[in-house]
């Protein structure tokens, strides 16, 4: 059964073309695939013939290899490596040339080089490259994946029992085509392992971060064209890069690689690119922070723009970036999370032309983010763990954590459902209808109901919509809309009977399409003063308090759920009301009056 989180989210956020578009955000667990508040923590997300993979525990079998096409019926375990309930750990989910490779371990093999094409049949061990080490957990596996033009390229650590190994690693898919590339290295600079990282293709080449000799962990930035005498620094100038260019973060971009590194000869902390030369190797931007990664980090590719979480100015939080490839084009975009701690914005996914990532902020939590890569345009998706914490708490480990598949955006998280971190899908909707401006007046004792839109495309009409309640809505008026263009349009409403006691209003706003979304809900009292009721604390954990109340005028006080559910109803018009029994979520309290119109008021309980 699927699980959804509670309730819609409405919000107001800037996400297109820097104009504020009207969205419904709610998040849906795709299947309950360990069933409790354990989850199944599902880690390396990877799109493999139009479904999503990763690995999870089930609960019955160990972690294992796991496929999703987005429906619940269409997530199931693709096989079960190592049988019963142990872990097979499938990790580093790379396609190459339509297979689909992954580091795996068994108790007869060890951790090794597998590949799949989605079946349970055509799930096998590709190649046994360190044989006899069964018992050996870790110091065998293959790393650091990553496809070249149709060759998988891995690395094997330096941990690696046969010393022959370790280093640089190809494949096409078969066992006899399983080789080693390059394991060591002598050059003007020294000798030793190369101890390849960061694997990244460029333009057709392999470049990746690798042992400089001076210090014991230095490095510096390497490339291959997948050879052993073409596996070689890209620079081994001592005099420029005395301990080697120490680069991280690596991302491609035009032709070039960038990353971060911190070199005090050439000005300190920031972004770099190569060319793959030493000529070629430059500083884009200094971001005039002194740290081991340069003032840059999570480095990535999103739109053919690079995103990153950096340093603005002198200041220490790390808060979201993004760059063209020039120093000029090298930008501050948004202070997400003000003061000291920053945002450490991260994951940058390429979703329906915008750029989703996570970002940490002190109300919110690690949330979903989305930006157009300018300040008004960068805005919180939804807050789907609201008040308890964070919707995405294991962003540094596992892989990816957001994933797009066929116009939806996935993503591993846990939400104040009991289930624990599962793989969820993000719900958006969003209608072509940019919302300038929306509000209601009273004039002459009527209420006056304006909005505004700065830009429309394919848009029909708005219904004006009225209630006593907030639950039962009456259609007052249809208006025909613009239709379609950029330029600002403008509507109004006006109530022309006092006779209407209508306190709330909203917009049904239609599209061409049949598509449809509301507007934001707007309280008004026009006319003689009513009963201004207040409902504190909101949101509340086991009372809430009623003030403004008038109880001569009251018969009746309603609770119910978002849906219209009634939940709890009495006639004690006590200003104190016990809702300890209720679940967390979002309540409407209705107060009915003895000429059996409503007040009502939201609230939350914790």
């Amino acid at each position: 059964m699927q699980q959804s989180l509670r309730c819609g989210i409405f919000i107001l956020c800037a996400l297109v073309h820097s104009f504020t578009a009207l969205s419904q955000v709610t998040a849906t667990a795709v299947k309950d695939i360990q069933p409790g508040s354990a989850g199944s923590e599902p880690k390396f997300l990877t799109l493999y013939n139009n479904a999503i993979y990763f690995s999870a525990v089930d609960g019955v079998h160990g972690r294992e290899l796991w496929k999703s096409d987005g429906t619940e019926a269409g997530t199931i375990m693709v096989k079960d490596i190592y049988p019963g309930n142990k872990d097979s750990d499938p990790e580093w989910l790379t396609v190459s040339n339509g297979i689909l490779y992954f580091s795996a371990y068994t108790n007869t093999t060890g951790w090794e080089l597998w590949r799949s094409d989605g079946t349970e049949a055509g799930t096998f061990l590709l190649k046994d490259i360190t044989p006899g080490y069964s018992a050996t957990y870790d110091n065998t596996s293959p790393s650091h994946m990553v496809d070249v033009e149709g060759t998988l390229y891995f690395a094997l650590s330096n941990s690696n029992p046969i010393v022959a190994n370790r280093g640089l690693w190809k494949s096409d898919g078969t066992a006899a085509g399983t080789v080693k590339v390059a394991g060591t290295y002598t050059n003007t600079v020294g000798s030793g392992y190369i101890t390849p990282t960061n694997l990244t293709y460029v333009n057709g080449g392999l470049f990746f971060i690798g042992q400089w000799p001076s210090l014991p962990f230095s490095t510096t930035l390497w490339k291959s064209d997948g050879t052993e005498a073409g596996t070689v620094m890209v620079s081994t100038n001592i005099t420029r890069f005395p301990y080697g260019i120490q680069p991280a973060y690596l991302a491609a971009l035009n032709s070039e690689v960038y990353f971060a590194a911190d070199i005090d000869t050439e000005g300190g902390g920031a972004l770099w690119k190569s060319d793959g030369t030493e000529a070629g190797t430059v500083v884009v931007r200094d971001m005039d922070i002194n740290s081991t990664d340069g003032g840059v980090q999570h480095l990535a590719n999103a739109n053919n723009t690079l995103y990153f979480s950096g340093f603005p100015g002198a200041s220490a939080n790390s808060e979201l970036w993004k760059s063209d490839g020039t120093s000029a084009g090298t930008v501050f975009v948004k202070d997400i999370n003000p003061g000291l701690s920053g945002s450490n914005s991260s994951n940058f996914t390429n979703h329906g032309g915008r750029v989703y990532f996570v970002a940490s902020t002190a109300d919110q939590g690690s949330e979903i983010w989305a930006t157009d890569g300018t300040e008004s345009g960068t805005a919180l998706v939804a807050d789907l763990y609201p008040e308890a914490g964070s919707t995405l708490p294991n962003v540094s480990i596992g892989g990816r954590v957001l994933i797009a598949l066929n116009g939806s955006l996935y993503f591993r998280g846990v939400l104040d459902n009991g289930l624990g971190e599962e793989l969820y899908k993000l719900n958006e909707m969003i209608l072509p209808v940019d919302w300038e401006d929306i509000g209601i007046e009273c004039k002459k004792g009527l209420a006056h109901l304006y909005w505004k839109t700065a830009w429309e495309v394919n848009t029909k009409d708005f219904i004006v919509q009225a209630s006593t309640d907030a639950l039962t809505w009456t259609n007052r008026d249809t208006i025909a809309a613009a239709g379609s263009g950029s330029a600002s349009a403008g509507y109004q409403f006006a109530e022309k009977s006092t006779r209407n006691k209508y306190l709330y209003y909203r917009l049904l706003q239609r599209d061409t399409d049949g598509k449809f979304t509301y507007s934001k809900i707007l309280n008004i009292i026009c006319g003689k003063a009513e009963t201004q009721l207040r409902v504190f604390p909101n949101p509340a954990n086991s009372t809430i308090t009623l003030s403004g109340l008038n109880a001569r005028d009251i018969t009746r006080i309603v609770i119910t759920d978002i849906t219209g559910r009634r939940v709890m109803a009495f006639e004690d018009k006590s200003t104190l009301i016990d809702i300890s029994q209720l679940s967390k979520g979002l309540y409407i309290l209705h107060l009915v009056k003895t000429d059996a119109t409503r007040l009502s008021r939201k609230f939350i309980k914790q």
